[in-house]
């Protein structure tokens, strides 16, 4: 069985390289345009994967609760009228909580508080897992990956029950859940899978992993995964600089 997921279309913020986190912001135009491709990609790899199968699959769409993530997911599941499926909103699926940086670029948050930005960036230099965004609210990596990292051991259960599981994400909650996979570390590199807006991705169930995330087995996920196919539909250069 298949986990699919998707990345929400493009804001206005993520075109300004504003960090997000959990701010609600709606879509643009752009980012409506990439989900109803986003949402025709995944109509054609349904089809034929559900065509392909011997048993009968369920159909499991699940979606953070942020603005974004929604009108993504209203979008996409109009391709899927003809499939039957059930939906539910996760907020562990919602993107870092970035604390002070919301609602800024990084320029914008250093003007305004250089002090913190000095004392954040030095503590994520010497811990990038626990070092939490500055001010209320704000997650570190290991927040994050421990409230996905339940959402994923649900969508495995669901997948060893011939289940088909769909997401609507963000790119951090991506980033992580690939570490979580054992299929890449967090780490820059001109070959690093990174989700643009509107980009689909296909996981499967793997017997090797592609890398060993020490955090990941640290949090109880020895189970492999490897990435069978990325459709990119967005711009991965402005996915890297902001979520």
């Amino acid at each position: 069985m298949k986990l699919f997921v998707v990345r929400h279309g493009q804001t206005d913020y993520n075109a300004q390289r504003r960090f997000q986190g959990q701010a609600d912001i709606p879509l643009n135009d752009t980012g409506r345009d990439q989900a109803r491709r986003a949402g025709l990609v995944l109509q054609s790899l349904l089809d034929q994967y559900l065509t392909s199968q011997d048993k009968t699959c369920s159909v499991e769409f699940v979606c953070s609760d942020l603005l974004r993530t929604q009108q993504t997911a209203t979008i996409v599941r109009e391709s899927l009228s003809h499939i039957e499926h059930s939906f539910h909103l996760d907020a562990r699926l919602r993107e870092f909580h970035c604390g002070l940086m919301e609602n800024n670029t990084y320029a914008e948050f250093v003007l305004k508080n250089p002090e913190i930005a000095t004392n954040y960036m030095s503590g994520f230099d010497t811990d990038s897992y626990n070092t939490r965004y500055p001010g209320e609210g704000g997650e570190s990596r290991v927040d994050v990956m421990r409230r996905v990292g339940e959402s994923l051991r649900e969508a495995t259960q669901s997948i060893q029950n011939q289940a088909v599981c769909i997401w609507v994400a963000h790119g951090g909650v991506i980033d992580v859940l690939l570490e979580l996979m054992h299929i890449q570390l967090p780490k820059a590199g001109s070959d690093r899978i990174s989700a643009g807006n509107g980009d689909v991705l296909m996981f499967t169930r793997s017997k090797a992993p592609k890398c060993v995330s020490e955090q990941s087995l640290q949090l109880g996920h020895e189970g492999y995964w490897e990435l069978e196919k990325h459709y990119k539909i967005g711009n991965t250069t402005a996915a890297r600089v902001a979520r």
